[in-house]
């Protein structure tokens, strides 16, 4: 009974971690999303939409509760999603031991990228909290078969599929392990009809989309920097991402050998990593991101082999140093992030509202013009109500007062900018994940409104 609480407090803990986040301000993809759906006239034109940023569960979702709500709502379905991913998770690994269940819970439950995104309006902790709960839903079945597991297996496959496409890797070991488990030797073709008639309905979901920006230059070493928790362009970044790897191996290895058909779904999600942080072409746009779906059960395969150490006496000591280190380097992250949330929108077009002489606030973008205003329109129409009469670029023959500049913006860019606007606010972020921290510039042709940085 006092393992089952420790377990309790440790779930609720995470739950709050996430729930904590829920009123992160909006950032572009997701005002980006709110603006696709708000634009349809009815549910079915959320298919019609063919853009990165539009995940379809999400976009739905968004659709429903229309322009303006306030910001929690919209993170609504990614933080029960969130919530959800570590009950499952535990729900699968508890049936192989307490220990395996309480490695789980931590690394579920800790882990920053997951936290992030269980406050993002955006499809990625559904896609996420749908595969983990196929998979354990096919372990169910596996062990006690019904019919109603198989039809909410493939109901949360269509879910997952509407919620970001890269679902499909889960779902492809799921139908290869289903394969493995229903044919038999001497009733090959019955076992074959049974998983086509489990996968045939999801399958069928599959379209394609596509889009976005450049991929990042080091796209391995930050992939293994975000998911374990790990500063950016940290040397230990590549070092533990393999660590973890051969954690997942290792464990697929096991599973393998007691003929646990969880081995082959583990297996896929390790395949599909390398495929795409090294093979997959460089033309089409990568972030770490596009890893979220497969990280619940990746993480699930290592918190199942942490777990078998951590119920042995020789191990048990070098298991908990691993799950606290674990802990102690995401927490970090988890505290600037609550903290600073994916950006200080709301508070930058306060400023610049504030300081704007007369009745047009004009603003610019030097990088991306019409997503960064995109932003500022959103915040000045439904968070400041419109105080300022709002123009972009203002009209011909007039000077943009403010600019708005990442501040990972080329510099070149900045020195380009410096003899005619100067640097009066920095608005950070603290997510590693998503987001952007702004500088604001403004225009030196007017007299100084604001004190320059110093």
């Amino acid at each position: 009974m006092r393992r089952n609480w420790i377990i309790l407090v440790l779930i609720l803990v995470a739950a709050a971690l996430r729930l904590a986040g829920i009123n992160c301000q909006l950032w572009l993809d997701e005002i980006w999303s709110i603006t696709f759906a708000a634009n349809c006239k009815s549910p079915w034109d959320v298919f019609t939409i063919h853009h990165d940023n539009n995940h379809w569960l999400n976009t739905l979702w968004l659709y429903f509760l229309g322009m303006g709500r306030p910001w929690w709502t919209y993170h609504v379905l990614a933080d029960v999603s969130g919530i959800g991913t570590i009950i499952v998770g535990w729900l699968i690994a508890r049936r192989r031991g307490w220990w395996q269940g309480l490695a789980v819970v931590v690394l579920l439950g800790a882990a920053r990228f997951l936290v992030e995104f269980s406050s993002e309006a955006r499809g990625y902790a559904p896609a996420g909290f749908f595969a983990i709960t196929c998979v354990w839903l096919f372990d169910g079945n596996r062990i006690a078969p019904r019919r109603w597991k198989v039809a909410a297996m493939a109901s949360c496959a269509v879910l997952g599929i509407l919620s970001h496409l890269t679902f499909i890797v889960v779902m492809s070991g799921l139908i290869a392990a289903s394969g493995l488990a229903l044919i038999r030797p001497g009733r090959w073709l019955d076992g074959l009809l049974r998983t086509v008639l489990w996968w045939a309905v999801p399958v069928g979901a599959l379209v394609k989309v596509g889009g976005g920006p450049p991929t990042p230059a080091d796209l391995p070493s930050e992939a293994a920097a975000m998911i374990l928790g790990i500063p950016l362009g940290s040397v230990m970044a590549p070092i533990f991402g393999l660590v973890a790897v051969i954690l997942c191996l290792t464990q697929i290895v096991r599973l393998w050998r007691l003929k646990d058909p969880l081995w082959i779904i583990g297996a896929a999600g390790v395949a599909y990593v390398p495929v795409v942080l090294y093979f997959w072409p460089r033309s089409d746009y990568l972030h770490p991101r596009y890893l979220f779906a497969v990280v619940p059960v990746l993480m699930l395969l290592v918190g199942l082999e942490l777990g078998r150490w951590l119920a042995s006496a020789n191990l048990r000591v070098f298991a908990g140093a691993l799950l606290i280190g674990f802990v102690a380097s995401n927490a970090v992250g988890i505290a600037k992030f609550l903290r600073l949330g994916r950006g200080q929108y709301l508070q930058a077009v306060a400023f610049m509202a504030a300081n704007t002489r007369g009745p047009e606030m004009i603003v610019d973008s030097p990088e991306h013009p019409r997503t960064t205003l995109m932003v500022v329109q959103y915040y000045d129409d439904y968070s400041l109500h419109g105080i300022r009469h709002l123009m972009s670029h203002g009209r011909p023959g007039t000077v943009p007062q403010w600019l708005v500049v990442d501040q990972d913006a080329d510099p070149d860019l900045i020195l380009s900018l410096l003899p005619k606007y100067r640097p009066v606010a920095v608005f950070p972020k603290g997510s590693v994940t998503s987001g952007d921290a702004w500088t604001i510039y403004e225009s030196r042709d007017n007299s100084q409104t604001a004190p320059a940085l110093q």
